[in-house]
């Protein structure tokens, strides 16, 4: 009902405020449709604690289209281009899998897996340094949710896909 709504909304300005702010070029119709994935993921996320695969899979399977495109419309090397999502990838979740390594080893919890799976599949369509940049951005993101849910509902769990959807959406807008 009214949740769904909100996160409609959420997804539909986070769109507009890219294409206002650069036009609808292949690469915001892109980061557009992939806003809408990720405040997916974070309503899931925020609603029962995972995000599904199936999600996952479609920011990847989104990623090849993207791919695609930059390969057979733009003239892009399919090598560089392959390179560059898996660089990306190990950039936007390697840190995130390593603390999550760490924190378990240590008895601790970590991230779940399915933050992990998002972070390695958004991080496909940027470079290293956009993606650490993004990830810092996420973190703070978090943190802050973390805060508020903690002092409103007296929550301890971070759903981080909220985190993760704000990082990247303002690295795609600085983009944009």
């Amino acid at each position: 009902g009214r949740t769904r709504a909100v996160w409609a909304c959420v997804a539909v300005l986070g769109c507009a405020a890219l294409v206002w702010r650069a036009g609808l070029t292949p690469q915001v119709a892109v980061h557009a449709a992939l806003t809408a994935l990720l405040v997916w993921a974070a309503a899931w996320d925020a609603a029962e604690y995972r995000i599904p695969n199936a999600l996952v899979a479609a920011v990847a399977a989104l990623w090849l289209v993207w791919f695609a495109v930059r390969w057979l419309a733009l003239g892009a090397s399919p090598l560089a281009l392959l390179g560059q999502g898996a660089v990306g990838a190990l950039a936007a979740a390697g840190p995130v899998l390593a603390l999550t390594l760490v924190a378990t080893a240590c008895g601790k919890d970590g991230f779940g897996g399915g933050d992990i799976k998002l972070l390695g599949a958004v991080g496909l369509f940027f470079s290293w340094r956009q993606n650490l940049v993004a990830l810092l951005l996420a973190c703070v993101a978090g943190a802050v949710i973390g805060l508020v849910l903690r002092a409103v509902k007296g929550e301890r769990r971070l759903p981080f896909g909220c985190g993760i959807a704000a990082g990247w959406w303002l690295l795609m807008l600085a983009l944009a």
